[in-house]
């Protein structure tokens, strides 16, 4: 018996690993997460690409957020706005997040921007009357997979929890490539601007449950 919850615990362990690897090499060359972190060596991004990154996933897998493809080429992390309320644990966890990890002398337009983000989010809630939402944060895919099966399995996975709860999506994303494909996935764009002084273009989108 406890050699079997040993290796059930090292299973889940290197399932968890797996899974952040994989968000932190799909995002490496995001924009948005490169401007947030100190970048004096390719280094120093990837470890702040990877320390966000967990901060994320550590986050959303209490919530049960977490959603990976059967092929294991491609994750989804999500949360339920209402249920997402931040504990001493989170709070100590964002310090140590702008303590170490984030640019000090951007901090300021990081704040700017990321609070700007969620204003625009925050706004188009109310206008559609939206008093709670799933949010995700995360959507990636192993960067040598060619076709986008695995992601339309996710988002497939994310539309059926949406329409069993009766809760929009809310997602964005700074990679133009991803724009047509969340339109055909049924996600319609609610914002498109551009970052402050990053200069980095973002598109906001919504899924309505109703009507699809």
């Amino acid at each position: 018996m406890e050699t079997f919850l040993y290796n059930s615990l090292f299973d889940m362990n290197r399932w968890h690993a797996q899974n952040k690897q994989l968000l932190s090499e799909a995002f490496y060359q995001n924009p948005r997460l490169r401007s947030m972190v100190n970048n004096t060596c390719e280094q120093t991004i990837r470890e702040g690409i990877n320390s966000i990154v967990s901060f994320a996933y550590n986050k959303v897998e209490k919530l049960g957020g977490i959603v990976t493809s059967i092929r294991q080429d491609a994750i989804l992390l999500y949360y339920q706005k209402s249920c997402a309320q931040c504990n001493t644990a989170e709070v100590l966890a964002k310090l140590d997040l702008i303590l170490f990890t984030f640019r000090k002398q951007s901090l300021w337009t990081l704040f700017k921007n990321e609070s700007q983000v969620k204003q625009w989010r925050k706004v188009q809630a109310q206008e559609q009357g939206d008093l709670d939402y799933l949010y995700v944060w995360f959507l990636a895919q192993d960067k040598n997979t060619r076709d986008i099966s695995s992601l339309v399995e996710l988002k497939n996975q994310i539309v059926n929890k949406s329409k069993s709860t009766g809760l929009p999506i809310y997602i964005e994303t700074v990679n133009p490539r991803m724009v047509a494909v969340y339109k055909r996935m049924g996600f319609q764009v609610y914002k498109e601007a551009t970052l402050g002084s990053c200069n980095i273009n973002i598109w906001m989108f919504r899924y309505n449950p109703f009507n699809q």
